[in-house]
């Protein structure tokens, strides 16, 4: 079906929703360019932080929804997955697998509370929402989230040269003093 639909357009995202039973909050899983390695077809890809702008706008727009509790690795063990699936033979890099947690939220209001079916539909319209938004890349919106990802990768990376400079800096201190 999939294979067919982009035989006459584009598909922006694709996204496979499930329950969790570990997991608090609703939360979700994508799929990131390795920093190194072959990708797609095995041709060698730059990593970027699209794959990332869809869950940090359905953060903002979704108390239920949390997005430290997503994660963009691909495991071996997951490489059978729907959304990984998607994202390597058809090159969506857009392609999700949105958890929503048997035991609720771990915050706001409702935290301690299980999700109610209530709370699931608005959860579910709060997506469509976010997808409207997202759909509209041109708004400056996408564009402001894409841009707070790219600055919080740099600081992590600042400070990830900064602790290997100073580790380096530790052991050729540890190193002359013993050399004493």
């Amino acid at each position: 079906m999939l294979r067919k639909t982009l035989e006459c357009r584009r598909v922006e995202l694709y996204c496979d929703f499930h329950g969790h039973s570990r997991q608090k909050d609703l939360f979700m899983y994508g799929c990131s360019v390795p920093a190194s390695g072959p990708c797609f077809g095995g041709y060698e890809q730059k990593p970027t932080l699209k794959e990332r702008v869809f869950p940090l706008m359905f953060d903002r727009m979704s108390h239920n929804f949390n997005y430290q509790g997503s994660s963009f690795v691909v495991h071996k063990a997951k490489e059978s997955t729907g959304r990984v699936v998607v994202w390597r033979e058809f090159q969506i890099s857009n392609s999700y697998t949105c958890e929503a947690s048997f035991c609720g939220p771990s915050q706001g209001y409702f935290k301690g509370f299980h999700f109610s079916i209530r709370m699931l539909l608005d959860m579910g319209k709060e997506f469509c929402r976010t997808l409207a938004v997202f759909s509209e890349p041109d708004t400056g919106y996408y564009k402001q989230i894409l841009n707070e990802l790219q600055s919080e990768q740099l600081v992590a990376e600042h400070h990830k040269t900064e602790e290997k400079d100073m580790t380096f800096t530790d052991n050729q201190a540890r190193e002359k003093d013993s050399s004493k």
